[in-house]
């Protein structure tokens, strides 16, 4: 089958493959559909066979050249209410566009508003509040999901209510108390060792920004070159939880890989660019680069990059500064999210450690 052609095919009476060639825009709206699913093994899109998702793939490729089993619009065609949700589904994702939600913000509330929709079996216009309850009765009882996770689907379902269904949602439903969980911190030589491992330098200057600047995968991902101020080693996030900026730190070894990185690969607009020509890479690459190297040193999983960003704040504590001015470059809205980290601090006190930034001879050593 030709991987350069937009087919949609039929697996059985509930799922359909879709794929399109790589590197098109239209994965991006093919992503979006709620209940779409990548799939390693078929290297294609799977996709709930049901009359919207296919009125939305009717959407997504009008106009385009591509080949679709003969029976898939015609034996499912859409109704004036399948049409409805389509269409309120895509204002919902406009909206979170238009406030410059994250990509995985996007994709989380399109997907727990399609569950919904699927669980309840309506449209949304006939949603009511004891829908959502039971679903969430459903999400805690039989799928036995996290806080978190409720958290986020509540959110999800208020938004939309709000924002596309214009009116309010009164449930009366508690939100569920967040788990807190100590995080996932390194020691200082793991670190190290975590930094160094690529044999790729843009791989590494990854890497050490993640932990020298505390940065989120997201905001790895939307660095631009002129936010790397060589100058005052320090880092620009202009696109933070919230869209808030802040300013943070470019340690001396961060500062001397990024010298590196920037002659050599003279980036453009985009500091880490992706695959496709000035567009940035994106989240799951960056993922991906921590996992090989995580899994070259023997680190066992569940972890993530997202365990630089808590050893920087906690060994910034351990150092004895002061939690405000680590609020500040963690970019957290309050001081009691950065507390969680003095308790990792007091418990890795008594360790002894290695600073990244005096690792000149080992930096060498791993070009």
């Amino acid at each position: 089958m030709d991987m350069n052609r937009i087919t949609v095919r039929k697996l059985d009476e509930n799922v359909l493959s879709v794929n399109v060639p790589t590197g098109s825009p239209l994965a991006e709206r093919i992503r979006d559909i709620p209940g779409t699913r990548w799939s390693s093994v078929l290297q294609r899109w799977s996709v709930p066979f049901t009359e919207c998702t296919v009125e939305a793939l009717r959407q997504v490729f009008q106009g385009q050249d591509c080949q679709v089993d003969s029976d898939i619009f015609s034996v499912r065609t859409a109704s004036g209410s399948c049409n409805e949700t389509v269409r309120l589904l895509e204002s919902l994702r406009k909206e979170m566009d238009g406030r410059s939600y994250s990509v995985q913000t996007v994709k989380s509330y399109l997907y727990f508003i399609g569950d919904l929709l699927q669980f309840c079996g309506k449209s949304p216009v006939d949603l009511q509040e004891g829908d959502v309850a039971r679903y969430l009765d459903e999400l805690e009882v039989k799928r036995a999901t996290t806080s978190s996770t409720r958290n986020i689907a509540l959110s999800a379902i208020k938004f939309f209510f709000d924002s596309t269904l214009k009116r309010p949602l009164n449930t009366g439903i508690v939100r569920p108390k967040r788990e807190r969980k100590i995080p996932t911190v390194l020691c200082r030589e793991d670190v190290l060792r975590l930094v160094q491992s690529p044999d790729n330098l843009k791989h590494r200057a990854i890497l050490v920004l993640a932990y020298s600047g505390g940065l989120r995968v997201g905001e790895i991902a939307r660095l631009q070159t002129a936010d790397i101020d060589c100058e005052r080693k320090v880092i620009l996030v202009r696109s933070g939880r919230g869209m808030r900026e802040r300013c943070t730190l470019l340690s001396e070894m961060a500062f001397r890989i990024m010298n590196e990185y920037l002659e050599e690969y003279r980036p453009g607009e985009w500091l880490f660019e992706g695959q496709k020509h000035n567009q940035p890479i994106t989240v799951r690459m960056i993922q991906k680069v921590f996992e090989v190297a995580s899994e070259r040193l023997g680190f066992k999983p569940p972890l993530s990059i997202h365990a630089l960003r808590h050893s920087f704040a906690a060994h910034l504590l351990e150092d004895g500064i002061d939690i405000r001015y680590v609020q500040r470059l963690m970019g957290h809205e309050s001081s009691r999210t950065t507390e969680i980290y003095s308790a990792v601090a007091a418990r890795e006190e008594a360790g002894t450690s290695v600073s990244l930034d005096c690792a000149d001879s080992s930096l060498q050593r791993a070009e």
